[in-house]
């Protein structure tokens, strides 16, 4: 498991590592999440991206799924069961 501080970070590590399943926030302090999740799927095209928000728009997940990633959680709907079956669905 890594955890990056910025898109910088994450993109490098996505690079390097070529996760399985990554996890991004959609505000990223002063960066933006669907961008990150866009150039990880261009630099690791078989990891698998779900985007949290705590800003379940409409706008941010019509984005989010068209910048490739495989789910859209919003942060209020977390719970260990529900993360759980996210995680078996995007891994399947």
């Amino acid at each position: 498991m890594y955890e990056a501080e910025n898109i910088s970070e994450a993109l490098s590590l996505g690079k390097q590592v070529q996760p399985q399943l990554a996890f991004i926030d959609v505000v990223l302090e002063d960066e933006d999440g669907i961008q990150c999740a866009r150039k990880l799927r261009a630099i690791s095209p078989l990891t698998r991206i779900v985007v949290i928000s705590a800003y379940p728009d409409r706008e941010f997940r019509r984005q989010a799924l068209s910048a490739g990633v495989v789910a859209f959680l919003d942060k209020k709907d977390l719970d260990t069961a529900s993360l759980k079956q996210v995680i078996e669905d995007a891994l399947r």
